[in-house]
């Protein structure tokens, strides 16, 4: 039995009916098993976000670090690293490295963002729809062929933020790529049409 679901179901935001057919989902589609108790319309991202930052006992980030992360943490990791750990660095105070997590408590997860960055991480929650919409926008890492669009995309970031993102790296690709989130937006919108 998930611990997860567990814990969704003690606090009453689940039924067992329910969290079994999303464990039979899991099984067949793969992810989270929070992302299929979305996909199944049985939870709000914003429900499982409050649920996750409550069984992990962490915060979830402050949104306007996602949506601009400071240079010096974003300059701390590679993409690669990002991309394998599934992890957002948004700020960077002295040897303190504040970041997005799916697992926040996993020793290993820690110990790899710890070992790769020199710094003390701490760490934020966020739920895997959420972390592969930002590390999409942030980084432009694929989001998978499970992707699911449940956020009202925000404004796009002015191309400023890209260029104070990147200024002392003019050979890195943008963190924010204004045109492809434009495009991407777009589509999505046609497709709900």
């Amino acid at each position: 039995m998930s611990r997860i679901g567990q814990f969704l179901q003690s606090r009453g935001v689940i039924t067992s009916e329910q969290l079994d057919e999303a464990l039979g989902h899991q099984a067949v589609q793969g992810a989270r098993l929070g992302t299929n108790l979305v996909e199944l319309g049985y939870l709000s991202v914003e429900s499982l976000a409050e649920c996750l930052s409550a069984y992990h006992k962490v915060p979830l980030p402050p949104r306007k670090w996602l949506e601009k992360p400071q240079r010096a943490a974003a300059q701390r990791v590679t993409r690669a690293l990002v991309e394998r750990i599934r992890f957002i660095p948004m700020r960077l105070e002295g040897k303190v490295l504040h970041a997005a997590l799916l697992d926040p408590r996993h020793p290993n997860v820690l110990d790899d963002v710890r070992f790769a960055t020199g710094c003390r991480i701490e760490a934020y929650v966020l739920p895997e729809i959420w972390m592969h919409d930002w590390l999409f926008e942030l980084f432009h890492v694929p989001r998978g062929i499970r992707h699911v669009q449940v956020r009202v995309p925000r404004s796009t970031p002015s191309p400023r933020v890209s260029a104070e993102i990147n200024a002392d790296r003019p050979d890195a690709p943008p963190l924010f790529e204004t045109t492809a989130m434009a495009n991407t937006q777009a589509a999505h919108a046609a497709a709900a049409a």
